[in-house]
């Protein structure tokens, strides 16, 4: 019987940023989720343990520090291992990440083989799954090219960097949820829960 997979939690205020590196997760074979809040994290974590979090620090309401902070007070989380994934390159934010006990803090956009060979390390999972497109090692999808291909076998579709969507979502919209459509069958749902609103 083959082990179950991983279950990893991808925390980011930006959904462009974690629906396309839960996309990635779930392709490299981990059972990964996105929230794009730290509320909404907790209470994901809370339900279901993550044995990895891929967390950003610089969120609106609840920071990545203060969720830190609360997630540790959960059954089980201090012993969850937390990876930074952050644009900020301070040494202030750094140092207070290792203050809380952080070991990785990798810098936004991560590299996905640094990702995927951290994960590999820390869970100690070999995903069955064929390698990633050669043009996702230098760039990953967007999330809406990666909307564009859920359901998709692997190997047949490529997302389209030129997507006019495809760019970095400006303050007045970051935290507007993507757009949900009937395709979606390979990332995770966060709208019929009843976890707290990221709005």
């Amino acid at each position: 019987m083959a082990p179950p997979r991983p279950h990893l939690l991808v925390v980011d205020d930006l959904t462009d940023a974690a629906d396309s590196m839960t996309l990635l997760l779930t392709l490299w074979g981990y059972d990964a989720e996105s929230r794009y809040c730290g509320e909404s994290a907790l209470v994901a974590a809370a339900a279901r343990r993550p044995q990895a979090i891929l967390l950003d620090v610089g969120m609106p309401k609840m920071s990545g520090f203060e969720f830190i902070a609360r997630f540790r007070e959960l059954p089980g989380g201090v012993a969850t291992t937390i990876i930074v994934v952050s644009g900020h390159t301070d040494a202030t934010t750094r140092t207070r990440a290792r203050q809380m006990g952080i070991a990785h803090y990798l810098i936004k956009p991560a590299d996905p083989s640094e990702v995927r060979s951290l994960l590999e390390t820390l869970t100690r999972w070999g995903s069955s799954v064929g390698g990633i497109p050669q043009e996702w090692a230098v760039r990953p999808p967007c999330a809406t090219a990666a909307r564009a291909m859920r359901g998709a076998p692997t190997g047949l579709a490529r997302p389209n960097f030129s997507h006019p969507n495809c760019r970095r979502r400006t303050p007045s919209t970051h935290h507007a949820h993507p757009v949900r459509d009937t395709a979606d069958t390979l990332l995770p749902h966060t709208a019929n829960d009843h976890s707290p609103t990221c709005e």
